[in-house]
């Protein structure tokens, strides 16, 4: 999908599906694209974030249980 929101700029050729001339891209439908594209580029980068997060997390629990069975 990210291609297909790339693909769309102004005054572009569209395509159908069978390959035929289907007009011009407008400037709101290349206005959605970049959007679509923001969109998806802010939840890979939450997903990351969370992910990070989480990793973290685990680091800081093992490190403290670790320390907990050396103390005993």
């Amino acid at each position: 999908a990210p291609q297909y929101y790339k693909s769309l700029l102004v005054g572009t050729d569209r395509v159908d599906l069978n390959g035929e001339a289907a007009g011009k891209v407008t400037e709101q439908e290349a206005e959605h694209a970049k959007k679509m594209l923001k969109d998806m580029r802010d939840k890979r980068q939450q997903r990351i974030q969370a992910e990070k997060e989480q990793l973290n997390a685990a680091r800081i629990n093992d490190k403290l249980a670790l320390l907990l069975n050396k103390n005993h």
